[in-house]
């Protein structure tokens, strides 16, 4: 089986934002931001949480939800299905890799 080294670090760590030391700001709001980075200079990302998206802050603006209606949408909702939403990304992932 070949090894698949697909590094994408050159491509989402080349504008990384700071943030003051001195400044109280939630996790969520700072992975926010850098979700949305990483979605500007790698379009074929796809994400998604379960029913909690809008408190944990998981939609990158500007991306549209995956439906059967929408198959070019990149944020998946799952809804409370942990198992299926791990069950789905592993396929995702198994499907890139391997076919």
């Amino acid at each position: 089986m070949a090894t698949i080294r697909n590094d994408v670090s050159p491509y989402i760590f080349k504008q990384l934002p700071t943030f003051p030391e001195n400044e109280s700001n939630a996790t969520r709001n700072t992975s926010n931001v850098l979700l949305s980075l990483a979605q500007q200079e790698l379009p074929n990302l796809i994400g998604g949480s379960g029913d909690v998206a809008s408190s944990v802050k998981t939609d990158v603006k500007g991306e549209t939800i995956f439906t059967a209606d929408n198959p070019k949408g990149t944020i998946m909702r799952f809804g409370i299905r942990e198992f299926g939403m791990a069950t789905i990304l592993n396929v995702i992932c198994f499907y890139f890799f391997y076919f």
